[in-house]
C-alpha cells in the first residue's frame, strides 16, 4: 500500500474517531437546538398532501366507552384487524405498544370465534368502533 492512501486512510479514521467522539461528547447539541425549527418549518412547504387512499383509526374516548376500559385484550385487536383486512386494506400498521402480558386468557380463542360468540365486555368490533 502506498503512503498516500495510508496517509488518506488514517486521516480519514482519525477525522470519523473525532466526530463521533465530539457527538457522544454532545459538542454538535447546540447546533440541533439551532436549526430545529428551522428545519421542522421548511419541511412543511414540502410536503405532499396526504393520499386520499389512507385512512387513520383513532382509539378515542369514544371506543372505550364502547368496548371498554384500557387495556383491551388482544383479540379486540384481531377482530378489529380482521375488519380493516375485509374492508380492503392492502397494509395494516399499528403504533400500541404490546409490552404486558394478555390477562383475557379465559376469553374465546380468536381463531375460533364469531362476533356473536363474545361476551358482553368483548362485543363485535363492528358493533363498538367501525
Amino acid at each position: 500500500m502506498n503512503s498516500t492512501l495510508r496517509y488518506s486512510l488514517s486521516l480519514g479514521l482519525l477525522v470519523t474517531l473525532l466526530v463521533i467522539l465530539m457527538h457522544l461528547l454532545g459538542w454538535f447539541d447546540w447546533l440541533e437546538r439551532l436549526t430545529l425549527d428551522l428545519r421542522f418549518h421548511s419541511s412543511r412547504w414540502r410536503s405532499e398532501p396526504m393520499s386520499d387512499q389512507i385512512r387513520h383509526v383513532d382509539i378515542d374516548d369514544g371506543a372505550i366507552d364502547s368496548i371498554g376500559r384500557w387495556p383491551w385484550p388482544r383479540s379486540t385487536f384481531a377482530l378489529a384487524i380482521d375488519e380493516i383486512n375485509r374492508a380492503g386494506a392492502r397494509t395494516i400498521a399499528l403504533d400500541l405498544l404490546f409490552s404486558d402480558p394478555d390477562d383475557s386468557a379465559a376469553q374465546p380463542d380468536v381463531k375460533t370465534s364469531q362476533p356473536d360468540q363474545i361476551d358482553d365486555d368483548h362485543p363485535s368490533i363492528n358493533d363498538s368502533i367501525l
